[in-house]
Parts: structure tokens; sequence; C-alpha cells
């Protein structure tokens, strides 16, 4: 059982597309149903969660309006939960770690559409709150992030081959800005931060493929065409600095010398691309800069390596040199 078939387009009116829900969802809820307590307030709060977890899993011709009443009554049940004195049972920890969290993580990276990936985010911090530890979360978390850019998974825990369809099938762009995202949250940042190295060749290779058609022939490219292409390379650049000024460290290191590399040449080639967008190159100019801060350089022979390209481009793309940092 896939993703629902028409999870991933928009009315002509502009109406937000649901969440693709993956044939999985129905079979972790059918299978792990909630043992009631003996504490009539959590089981009655616990049967309204397993309510809407189920209807968010077997509903797969669905609106994302009817979805997202669902994700807020989870969250507020979460929230009681979060807010209480008294900590949960163990049956009760047990559904939120085995149903409720991988489903909430999937619903963070299955939708292409950035704000409905938002709304996401407070229920899957609630749940770690709940729980009192990311030993569940932050693998969840690892493993999507892996399913999500396409690179093997190094762990035990299995994604859907459902879900990673739907994860793969966002382009690199919508995929760079979901992980930038989910760093804005302590949860997101460590999980990044164990996959960083693989998440770097990620975006090394959509920024690579975004600049190639960049600079590649645009005739008979339409307007709207070379806004997404723009788009998609800012993102990946975007997702490359982010990897280099926030990870920087053992992660980064683990990173093939040839993908630091070519993320070097890349910058300088955005840079030099006058119909890119002006945030991108600004941004390219500030990961060449944490790139040669991370090349345990001495501080002169770190400016001559970005003064030896300056003078280059000073000959060859004199408008470029508006872009770089005073070296």
């Amino acid at each position: 059982m896939g993703v629902s078939k028409d999870s991933n387009k928009r009315s002509s009116q502009g109406i937000k597309a649901p969440i693709p829900v993956p044939g999985s969802w129905a079979t972790r809820v059918a299978s792990n149903r909630y043992a009631p307590s003996d504490t009539s307030d959590e089981t009655e709060s616990m049967q309204g969660l397993h309510d809407r977890l189920c209807a968010l899993a077997t509903a797969l011709e669905t609106t994302w309006l009817e979805q997202k009443e669902h994700l807020k009554a989870v969250e507020q049940i979460l929230n009681r939960f979060a807010k209480q004195k008294v900590p949960p049972s163990q049956p009760a920890l047990d559904y939120l770690r085995v149903v409720a969290a991988p489903i909430l993580v999937e619903c963070y990276f299955l939708p292409s559409d950035i704000a409905v990936r938002r709304f996401t985010l407070l229920p899957i911090q609630l749940v770690t709150t709940i729980l009192g530890s990311l030993d569940c979360v932050i693998p969840l978390l690892r493993a999507n992030l892996l399913a999500f850019i396409g690179a093997p998974n190094k762990g035990s825990l299995a994604v859907s081959e459902s879900a990673s369809e739907a994860y793969t099938a966002q382009t690199g762009g919508q995929r760079a800005h979901a992980i930038e995202v989910l760093a804005s949250t302590s949860q997101g940042t460590l999980a990044i931060g164990q996959t960083v190295g693989d998440i770097l060749s990620f975006a090394a290779s959509e920024f690579d493929i975004a600049l190639q058609r960049l600079t590649g022939p645009t005739q008979g490219m339409g307007s709207a065409e070379l806004v997404s292409v723009r788009d998609e390379c800012t993102q990946a650049v975007r997702l490359v600095f982010l990897c280099m000024s926030k990870f920087a460290g053992p992660g980064i290191g683990d990173t093939a010398a040839a993908t630091l590399t070519r993320i070097y040449e890349l910058c300088w080639n955005l840079i030099s691309c006058d119909i890119a967008a002006l945030n991108s190159r600004q941004v390219a100019a500030m990961t060449l800069v944490q790139l040669v801060e991370c090349s345990g350089l001495p501080a002169a022979e770190r400016a001559s390596v970005l003064a030896l390209h300056l003078l280059d481009l000073k000959t060859t793309v004199p408008a470029a040199v508006a872009y770089l940092p005073d070296v």
C-alpha cells in the first residue's frame, strides 16, 4: 500500500496539498493499540490520541484542513500530558514511542509545503518532553533524514518504502529548506549533527545540479522556470552554509575532501554567475570564508587563498567582486 496518489497536487485555488499518507501508518496504528491503565483521565486522553492518529492514518482521500484539525487535537492532548505533574503510565509511554512518535516524525518529512511542515514541529517537541529522553525521537529523525536525502540508513530503524519514495520525489530545494527549518529545533540540531557529512554531500550534489541548470543554456526557459532554478540553487547553497557554519566539527571532517573541493569550486562559479540570485551569491561568499576558515591554514595563507581567486575574478568577471568578502 503506497502513498495517496493526489497528495502532492495543489488545486487551482492554492489550497495546501494534504500530507501524503504511507500505508505503513494504518498497519502501525492497528497493530499497536493502547492498553488502558487504571487512570480514567489518561485512558480518555489516550483513546482520543489513538482516534486522531487512526483518522490520520486511514483517511487516504482527505484534505490538509482535515489533517490539520487532527494534528491540532493531537497537539492539545500531548500538551496536556507535557504539563501534568504525574508522568504518564508505562503503556501510554510505550504507545507514544511505538505509534505516535514515528508517525509525527514522518509527518514532518512527507509534505512538500513548508507551512505544513512547520505545523508538525511542536507535536514532535512535545513527545520528546513527555518521554523525558531523546532516545526515541533522535534515532527516528536521523533515520528519516537519511531516507529524506536518499542516503543509506546506517542504523537499525527502517523507514517504509512508500515514505522514502515520497521523500525523494520532492525537489532538492524543498528538501534543503526542510532540513534548514528542522535545524531551528534542538531535536533537529542533534539529529542533523549526527548525519551532517551525508547531508553536506547531498547539498553539494543538489548545488551542482542546480548550478549546471543555471549556467547552462537558458533560451526557451520561461521566467517562472528561471525563478524556480534560482530558488533551487539558493536553497542548496544555504544548506551547504548551514552545515559548514553550524555543524563544523568531526562530522564535517569525515566528509570526503573531494566534496569540500567541489563545494569550493561551485561557490566561486555561483559568485561569477550573473543571472544567479543576489542572496545566493552572498551566501556562496560566506560559505567560501567558512571553508577557508575550517581548512586549518594559517591566517595569512587563508587570506591568500581567497585573494588568488579574487584576482582571477577581477580579470574575468569584474562584477562578481562585489559579492566577495574583504581579504
